[in-house]
């Protein structure tokens, strides 16, 4: 997954984690994945902080959803 943390980014490694070092202060949290839908939240940053992020696997697009007979 792709994580945002303002502006520093990082990527998950292949246990889902990832380390973002940013200074002190409020910055919003924005992790992507393809095929999955995750929110967007505030992370105050004043020391070392842990956030966990879950996701919500979106249904598959059907390919043949926009023809019709």
């Amino acid at each position: 997954a792709q994580v945002r943390l303002g502006l520093f980014r990082a990527v998950t490694d292949e246990k889902g984690s990832a380390r973002v070092e940013v200074p002190k202060g409020e910055f919003p949290l924005i992790v992507t994945r393809a095929g999955y839908e995750m929110p967007e939240r505030k992370i105050k940053v004043s020391k070392d902080v842990r956030v966990r992020v879950g996701g919500e696997a979106l249904p598959e697009e059907d390919p043949f959803a926009a023809w019709t007979a």
